[in-house]
């Protein structure tokens, strides 16, 4: 009985961590390979569920209208990060000049040039939040996780795999 706690404990401990790593590995192909501490600009982080296939129906990233100014036609847009449907982070603000920013902005991770935005999250605080919202729920486990989507990310990550052994500096061991 003992060793299946133990397992368990161990898989979890590992699933954390991984998708910690997927996670840094998403943000360092955004950029911030520099630090993890900048601030983040929330649109371009919406294709998080369809770039990490991991996270797809687990997390969700929604604008919502704060504030609509008709004198200066100023529109502002509220972030939030959604994990389970039930955890929820706010991101940060886009304030907008046109309807047309407003499109370009919530159909594609782009910055536009009537954008001004009040960031508040880093890629550092995000990670944390989701890494820590998915391990503690039964449905933040990634499942089934194959060698192939393992090696896909770099070996200087030293990812996990469970399926006996781990990847370190590009080397499988055993």
């Amino acid at each position: 009985m003992n060793e299946d706690l133990l397992a368990h404990k161990v898989y979890m401990a590992l699933n954390k961590e991984l998708l910690r790593r997927i996670l840094i590995k998403y943000f360092f192909e955004r950029g911030y390979k520099e630090s993890m501490s900048g601030k983040i600009y929330p649109p371009s982080i919406q294709d998080i569920p369809t770039s990490v296939p991991q996270l797809a129906g687990k997390i969700d990233i929604q604008p919502h209208i704060e504030d609509v100014n008709p004198m200066t036609g100023l529109i502002t847009l509220g972030w939030n990060l959604f994990i389970l449907g039930n955890k929820r982070m706010y991101l940060g603000e886009t304030s907008h000049t046109s309807l047309r920013d407003i499109k370009n902005v919530i159909q594609g991770p782009c910055k536009s040039n009537g954008v001004r935005s009040v960031e508040y999250k880093s890629p550092k605080r995000v990670i944390s939040f989701i890494v820590d919202s998915l391990a503690e729920n039964k449905a933040g486990d990634l499942g089934d996780i194959t060698q192939q989507s393992v090696t896909s990310i770099p070996g200087n990550l030293g990812i996990i795999d469970f399926q006996g052994g781990y990847f370190k500096h590009n080397t499988f061991v055993n």
